[in-house]
């Protein structure tokens, strides 16, 4: 899951935040902004609520036009299949991160000098063409923080969904090394065992930051520190 939130999750905000740097009408680029950045500020538990109800069987809006347009006989019970739930966890939280963590790119957009732009017109460049040799460049020092704090996070991803949205059936997908030290600690009150594996979590975790920033540091010379 760690991983597959690195391959789809990390991209997204890069993509969206030049995406959004391209929108010329300002109002409407501001809206969308603060639109795309409001799920961060929703809880967990209503997000997980809002899934609950939106792939329910019985009366999901997922499945109803599923149904109607043909594409499965009958509703699919999402929740209870282990195939779907990292899927369901994933984009859930590619939902809520995309718009916030695209600010901090969008902040490093700005900082271009917008000379360079201007110099790349006269040269005939397009808009593509002047975000993929200017603008990916310019930012690659914070895509590069980024990607080392979040390979640092690897082992913490799913806990919230885990929480939420687990259950029996979806449990060998579901439940992801975090929500496993929570039911040894608090549920089982196996405390040394739960904080041990806490420890070496935190541990790969840390060698797993310095490793990534070392790559980071000899390849693009950039890192945390």
């Amino acid at each position: 899951m760690g991983l597959l939130n690195l391959l789809i999750c990390f991209p997204l905000p890069i993509l969206f935040a030049i995406l959004l740097n391209e929108i010329r009408n300002g109002p409407f680029k501001r809206i969308v902004q603060t639109a795309s950045s409001f799920p961060n500020f929703i809880s967990w538990v209503i997000v997980s609520v809002l899934l609950i109800t939106l792939l329910s069987p019985d009366s999901g809006i997922v499945n109803r036009l599923l149904v109607n347009f043909g594409l499965v006989d009958k509703p699919i019970l999402f929740l209870g299949w282990p195939e779907y739930y990292w899927w369901i966890a994933i984009l859930s939280n590619a939902w809520k991160g995309t718009g916030w963590t695209a600010i901090i790119y969008l902040a490093a957009i700005t900082g271009i000098d917008r000379s360079i732009y201007e110099a790349s017109e006269l040269d005939g460049a397009n808009r593509f063409q002047k975000a993929w040799y200017i603008t990916v460049p310019s930012i690659m020092p914070t895509i590069g923080i980024m990607l080392v704090l979040t390979i640092g996070g690897l082992l913490g991803v799913g806990f919230d969904q885990a929480l939420l949205l687990g259950n029996t059936i979806n449990e060998p997908k579901s439940n992801v090394l975090q929500y496993y030290i929570y039911q040894k600690g608090l549920i089982t009150g196996d405390f040394s065992y739960a904080t041990a594996m806490g420890l070496v979590v935190s541990v790969i975790s840390l060698g797993l930051m310095l490793f990534a920033n070392f790559v980071s540091k000899k390849t693009k010379d950039v890192g945390v520190m």
